[in-house]
């Protein structure tokens, strides 16, 4: 496991960053979901839910039981 720092597309004075601790197989994953999420909502950064759905759509495989 490792920690990444996760930025998708922000301005740059953003002024504070995500550290996650995922394993490496769920982090690319986890990526392509937030980048998803951004696109729907017209670029603006999406919530924990709204990421959480798209992996839930996205990637049935994981093993995610709740948002919680």
């Amino acid at each position: 496991m490792g920690g990444t720092i996760c930025v998708c597309n922000r301005s740059k004075n953003q002024v504070t960053k995500s550290l996650l601790w995922l394993p490496f197989y769920i982090t690319n994953k986890m990526f392509d979901c937030i980048r998803t999420a951004e696109e729907k909502l017209g670029g603006k950064p999406p919530t924990v839910l709204e990421v959480f759905v798209e992996m839930r759509i996205r990637y049935k495989e994981l093993p995610l039981k709740n948002v919680y």
